[in-house]
């Protein structure tokens, strides 16, 4: 009980804060990437080997959409134990103030 009662949810709701960030940062190197990289090499650059830059440009983009979902992922774990840990408080002080035990 004492470790519940002296959880810091607040903490876990910070750092889930934290991947949201992380999360939009991805989201616009992702765009950057496209934007001035792929889109830009695609339009100057058309043979075999701007195609293939042009693919590998895509590819990260790519990966940093994916990388963004999985950090978005983890900031709901994060805020669903927040949440969880602030009402199991909640509800532990009232049944310590029932038990008249605070």
């Amino acid at each position: 009980m004492v470790q519940l009662r002296d959880a810091d949810w607040a903490a876990w709701e910070d750092a889930a804060k934290g991947w949201r960030n992380f999360a939009d940062q991805a989201v616009y190197a992702g765009k950057d990437i496209r934007d001035q990289g792929k889109d830009k090499l695609d339009e100057h650059w058309q043979d075999k080997v701007g195609e293939a830059a042009g693919k590998v440009l895509g590819e990260l983009a790519t990966q940093y959409d994916c990388a963004s979902d999985l950090m978005r992922s983890v900031a709901m774990v994060l805020e669903g134990l927040a949440q969880a840990v602030e009402v199991a408080q909640r509800q532990l002080a009232g049944a310590a103030d029932m038990a008249g035990t605070t």
